[in-house]
C-alpha cells in the first residue's frame, strides 16, 4: 500500500470513528442543555475555520522552517491536534466530583471542549490556556456564546515556563508532548500544585513520589481511545 494510500485509509478510519462517537453521545447525552450547547458555541466558534489552519497561522508566524511549503508536516511534535470529546470530558469530570465551587485549568487546550464542559455543564470556573492565538480568540468567543464569561476565560500562556493559574483541577493533553516539553510542563506543575490538587493526564503518567494515583481508565477521544489518569497531590511539597 503506498503512503498515499495508507493516510487516505487512516482519514477515512478517522471519519467513522468520530461519527460514531458523535452517534453515541447523541444518544447518552442528546436530553442535555450543555451538550447542545457547547456544540453550538464551538460550531460558531470555528465556522470556516479549523484547528490544523490555527496551527499552520502559528508555525508561520513562530516556525515557518518546520512547515513543508503551504502545509503542515506529517509529524506536528507538541502542536499535533487531537480533541477532547464533550461526553468523555463530562464522564471524567463528573467522576471526580467537579462542581460550580470548584476551578478547573486545561493545560494545552485547543479549541477548550474542557473547560466549555466544565463551566456549562458543571458551572465550574475554569480556564483553558494554550500558546496557539486563535485557540484563546476563537475559545474566548465560544464563552461569549454560551454567555458564561464569568465562568471560562481563555489564556495565551507556555506551560512549560510561565507561572500557571491556580486550581484544584489540572487537565494535561500529553499525547503527543515531545520528552523535553512533558519534563518541563511536570516541573513546573509541580512547583505549582497544592496538596490535594488533581491531575488528569492523557497517556502520560505521572511520578508516583508526588501524585497518588486515583483512577485510570482507556477513554473516547476523536483520535481513539487512550489511557487517562487521575491523580492527587500527595501532603509533601
Amino acid at each position: 500500500m503506498s503512503l498515499r494510500d495508507s493516510l487516505f485509509y487512516s482519514a477515512l478510519e478517522n471519519i467513522f470513528w468520530i461519527t460514531s462517537q458523535t452517534c453515541s453521545e447523541l444518544k447518552n447525552y442528546g436530553s442535555s442543555k450543555w451538550w447542545w450547547q457547547v456544540r453550538w458555541a464551538l460550531y460558531k466558534a470555528w465556522f470556516g475555520y479549523s484547528p490544523n489552519l490555527a496551527i499552520h497561522k502559528h508555525l508561520k508566524n513562530n516556525n515557518p522552517e518546520i512547515l513543508q511549503g503551504n502545509y503542515l508536516p506529517d509529524d506536528c511534535g507538541d502542536l499535533t491536534y487531537g480533541e477532547t470529546l464533550p461526553g468523555t470530558a463530562y464522564d471524567l469530570l463528573k467522576t471526580l466530583e467537579i462542581n460550580s465551587e470548584s476551578k478547573v485549568v486545561d493545560l494545552g487546550c485547543g479549541r477548550g471542549v474542557f473547560p466549555l464542559v466544565a463551566g456549562a455543564a458543571f458551572g465550574a470556573e475554569s480556564i483553558g490556556c494554550d500558546i496557539i492565538e486563535d485557540y484563546i480568540t476563537r475559545g474566548n468567543r465560544a464563552t461569549g456564546y454560551l454567555n458564561l464569561q464569568d465562568k471560562i476565560k481563555f489564556q495565551l500562556l507556555d506551560f512549560t515556563r510561565d507561572p500557571l493559574p491556580p486550581a484544584d483541577l489540572y487537565f494535561l493533553s500529553a499525547t503527543c508532548l515531545q520528552e523535553e516539553t512533558w519534563q518541563k510542563l511536570l516541573t513546573n506543575l509541580h512547583r505549582t500544585a497544592k496538596p490535594d490538587n488533581q491531575v488528569l493526564s492523557i497517556s502520560q503518567p505521572l511520578p508516583h513520589s508526588l501524585w497518588q494515583l486515583q483512577m485510570r481508565a482507556n477513554v473516547a477521544f476523536t483520535w481513539g481511545k487512550a489511557t487517562v489518569y487521575a491523580y492527587s497531590r500527595k501532603g509533601n511539597r
